[in-house]
């Protein structure tokens, strides 16, 4: 069983990668386009995991793969796209919170694809993480009644959430 140090270091490093891909995308996303920023993204740790492939000696996929795997690729770059224009014109103090619902979409597309649904204290929890997103785009002194408007005003937050749907949806693709 590792050390609660080793432990504690594999979280603080794990969390300040991710803030630097965060910040990453978006000083990036305030230079290029979505697309090329996508494909750069995307690609740049390809070599490392065809390596990787590789060296694990894996099968080649079945043809049968690569329909699915084409339309979740698709569905993939939508999401990208969305997210990086979300990036590009949006807070990350307020928009990077709303990415806390694709478990919620994840949720709610195991009910109807695996039969699974969750329990009361899981639903209270999902529920807690969704107005938890929302409310984060309140302006202070705004009442959580305006809640839905809060949400729309931040031109980001749309492209966020598709963002995060779009994901579950490729990825059960």
């Amino acid at each position: 069983m590792p050390s609660s140090t080793s432990s504690a270091a594999l979280v603080l490093g794990a969390a300040l990668f991710w803030s630097g891909l965060d910040w990453s995308r978006k000083a990036l996303s305030a230079r290029l386009a979505p697309e090329p920023l996508l494909v750069g993204l995307a690609f740049a740790p390809a070599p490392l995991f065809l390596a990787w492939y590789l060296a694990a000696g894996a099968a080649a996929p079945l043809p049968s793969y690569w329909l699915p795997a084409l339309c979740s690729v698709a569905l993939n770059w939508i999401a990208n796209v969305a997210f990086l224009q979300a990036l590009a014109i949006a807070p990350l103090s307020v928009t990077i919170p709303l990415l806390s619902l694709t478990p919620a979409f994840t949720a709610l597309l195991a009910v109807p694809l695996l039969g699974e649904r969750p329990t009361l204290l899981q639903t209270a929890g999902i529920l807690a993480v969704v107005v938890g997103a929302f409310l984060i785009n309140l302006a202070p002194g705004e009442s959580p009644r305006a809640l839905w408007t809060a949400f729309r005003r931040e031109r980001g937050a749309v492209g966020f959430v598709g963002s995060s749907a779009s994901t579950n949806v490729a990825i059960v693709g």
